[in-house]
């Protein structure tokens, strides 16, 4: 029972950012326009995946695709926020390797955790370095009061709680029951808290 109804908040979650996106909209730069993009597809996905839930449909491909532009659109946000023309050289280069690893696991059918993993370390990555390079400037405006800082903390706070758990997806799934439902609700919670977070960070925007 538990579970069930913390399922349902968290897939309910995604609805905080995304009425708020409708609310900033028109104050939104390129990089809150790719979070825009990616919160509904987000939206979407999960909708899909109740539908499917419900009549035992699988539904691996679309979490596939969705992984797969889940982790090119955070790319290009972080592709955007760093002023490092090295970094941004990085960060193509290996959104380029992200493409390549998706193309592989799809044509020779390997494990989606070499995908899921592979996102959440480079979200990892690159979430770490942004607050590396804010903690570079002492003397720089309150961090609390930049918007990227709240969705930053949200990236790095859902894919470093969710990192072993994506990895190892496939074993947890058939683990003791127990350790399941712990893993599933550490999953759970994170979903709601990143949600939070990331409308946080939209609320920060001034509007006119």
């Amino acid at each position: 029972m538990f579970i069930t109804v913390l399922t349902h908040i968290s897939a309910l979650s995604i609805l905080l950012p995304f009425v708020f996106s409708l609310r900033n909209f028109k104050a939104f730069d390129s990089v809150l326009k790719a979070l825009f993009i990616l919160v509904s597809v987000s939206l979407l996905t999960e909708l899909y995946g109740f539908l499917y839930f419900l009549h035992k449909w699988n539904t691996v491909p679309v979490f596939f695709v969705y992984t797969i532009i889940e982790g090119l659109l955070l790319s290009y946000m972080f592709y955007k926020v760093f002023s490092s023309s090295i970094i941004q050289a990085i960060v193509k280069g290996l959104s380029f390797l992200y493409i390549i690893t998706a193309a592989f696991i799809s044509i020779f059918h390997w494990s989606h955790e070499i995908l899921t993993g592979m996102e959440s370390t480079l979200v990892i990555l690159y979430s770490a370095y942004y607050f590396y390079s804010l903690f570079q400037v002492p003397t720089g405006p309150d961090i609390t009061k930049l918007y990227f800082f709240w969705i930053n903390s949200a990236f790095f706070f859902y894919f470093g709680t969710n990192l072993f758990l994506f990895i190892f997806e496939n074993s947890l799934r058939y683990s003791n029951p127990f350790i399941l439902n712990f893993s599933w609700s550490i999953h759970l919670f994170s979903n709601i808290i990143s949600h939070t977070l990331i409308t946080v960070g939209i609320c920060k925007i001034k509007t006119k």
